[in-house]
């Protein structure tokens, strides 16, 4: 009513539940700081992120990412929410 002419604006109201047991995460911060560091330098490969910000060897992350069937050549944007999970677990478990 304060404009003229009024605007056709249509609103809603959306509620958002959050399904804490949707995924088994063993440790939360190693999933956050794996989250950051996955896109904190998009460009390269979450093998040369994982290096720099985990402190993990090329053997170690072989190993992670032949536990959790991810492409040793893989870039964070890539991987879907599971893997992630998955991936944290792995490593919070080196």
């Amino acid at each position: 009513k304060n404009f003229v002419p009024m605007p056709n604006v249509d609103s809603a109201i959306v509620t958002i539940t959050l399904n804490k047991s949707k995924y088994n995460i063993k440790d939360i911060e190693v999933l956050r700081k794996l989250i950051k560091s996955a896109f904190a330098m998009r460009r390269k490969t979450l093998a040369n992120n994982l290096k720099k910000d985990f402190k993990l060897n090329a053997e170690q992350i072989n190993k992670v990412f032949d536990m959790c069937g991810i492409q040793p050549n893989v870039r964070g944007e890539a991987l879907d929410c599971a893997q992630f999970v998955q991936l944290s677990n792995a490593i919070a478990c080196i």
